[in-house]
């Protein structure tokens, strides 16, 4: 297994985390049995010390005599396991269940504690081989001491049941591991099962077939957005792919005849020695043919970056009102030549969301087939109104019209009408202009 991939990571992730928790689930469980079991002897401790503490209060002075029968030390004793002894003041031994011979210092402990403290208190202490836990209260009469009470309980069996309890969640724990990991792999090989997927897709695709997608899960998830991801970079690789093909296309198609005509001409012109005249000729009639096809490159260009743009176009508000007429101002200047009048009727304050430059650009075409197209001592006329919300612009001319035929095929790249063979043009002006009205969402 290659430890530095991520399924690697995913399976350690998910088996340490669980193991973690097992941990801490384990260790609660163990500290609180520990806690309830000695709970449950403490307070046994408390209620029979507490019993034995009483009868000796009531006895006062008198102690001698309940000792020397012997019979609540008999009563008491008669409790499994349980120790009882009674002390004197001074700290000696007056009565003890105990049997045995032990150390007696450790009781002496007890006897000074309990005094010191004035009030019960609960030791761990160990007696030969065997552990204890005792009860140790001081006996007050008339706030006279009297003597000092202890009471014990082994505990051998409560931290013998620990000590089994502990083997046996370590041994669980182990038991655990190895089921953890195999689960901690399963779960890494499913989350990345639809990674997986991407990948081979992915590698699968190539600029031959930039039409394939990533199959998305539908899970909408981090990975379902990830193969979204994935699909809308493909579309905008595609759009670009198809872009430069057109490109190339609109270039080949466009400039090689020009090109060669171009040639041909000068060649021509080369072949025999020509009159001054004759050379300015052919020599204006590149000039010109220049210029178009510059114009007709630049036209090009324009589309290609048009379209490029609805992958991604920085909007702001624009103020259509204020582009319209400045356009305005320049189609003037246009239809000049051919003496046509310009009129407008432009409602104020009409704004837009787009780029102040692309929105000139279509209207500025639109216009200039106005103009070119247009009839000698014609008119132009310019309407721009807001209705339902929506920016209205109306353009209307008294050119040559567009045959009924063309009408399907206007915005098509390099088409021309059959009434406009008489005038320069390359047929992308409205192409452009639909292209930029298509990128803000707009109808032409």
């Amino acid at each position: 297994m290659n430890y530095r991939s991520i399924k690697f990571r995913l399976t350690l992730w998910y088996t340490l985390a669980f193991l973690l928790a097992a941990t801490i689930i384990f260790a609660g469980f163990f500290w609180l049995t520990g806690q309830v079991l000695f709970q449950q002897t403490d307070s046994s401790l408390i209620s029979h010390g507490n019993k034995v503490v009483e009868v000796v209060a009531k006895q006062g002075r008198d102690m001698h005599e309940i000792f020397a029968q012997r019979a609540f030390i008999y009563e008491f004793s008669e409790i499994p396991g349980m120790l009882v002894i009674i002390m004197n003041p001074e700290g000696d031994i007056i009565s003890s269940s105990l049997m045995n011979s032990f150390d007696r210092n450790s009781f002496a402990v007890m006897h000074r504690d309990a005094v010191s403290s004035r009030k019960y208190i609960l030791t761990n202490t160990k007696l030969g081989n065997q552990s204890l836990r005792f009860y140790s209260s001081p006996v007050y009469a008339n706030s006279q001491l009297l003597g000092v009470v202890l009471v014990g309980h082994p505990i051998d069996v409560i931290q013998s049941s620990l000590n089994k309890l502990s083997l046996a969640l370590v041994a669980t724990f182990l038991i655990m591991l190895l089921p953890t990991l195999l689960g901690g792999y399963f779960l890494a090989v499913r989350a990345l099962r639809p990674l997986s997927a991407i990948s081979d897709k992915l590698n699968k695709i190539s600029s031959e077939n930039l039409g394939e997608r990533v199959d998305n899960p539908g899970t909408s998830d981090e990975i379902a957005h990830l193969a979204t991801t994935f699909n809308k970079l493909l579309d905008r690789l595609n759009s670009a792919f198809k872009r430069e093909r057109q490109f190339i296309a609109d270039v080949t198609h466009e400039l090689k005849t020009p090109f060669a005509t171009q040639r041909s001409g000068l060649e021509v012109a080369l072949q025999k020695d020509r009159s001054k005249d004759e050379y300015k000729k052919v020599i204006h009639e590149a000039i010109v043919d220049n210029h178009q096809l510059s114009a007709t490159l630049q036209n090009i260009l324009d589309l290609a970056w048009s379209e490029a743009d609805q992958v991604k176009s920085p909007k702001k508000t624009v103020n259509l009102s204020a582009l319209v007429l400045d356009m305005k101002e320049i189609a003037v200047k246009m239809a000049d030549a051919k003496h046509i009048r310009v009129k407008h009727q432009i409602q104020s304050d009409i704004f837009v969301s787009g780029r102040e430059d692309k929105l000139g650009r279509a209207i500025l075409n639109c216009l200039d087939n106005a103009v070119k197209y247009g009839r000698d001592n014609g008119r132009i006329s310019l309407s721009l109104t807001k209705q339902r919300g929506k920016a209205v612009l109306t353009i209307q001319d008294t050119g040559i019209g567009i045959a009924e035929t063309d009408l399907p095929h206007i915005f098509d790249r390099f088409y021309r009408g059959s009434k406009t063979h008489a005038h320069l043009g390359s047929g992308l002006g409205l192409a452009i202009s639909k292209s930029i009205t298509d990128l803000y969402h707009g109808k032409i």
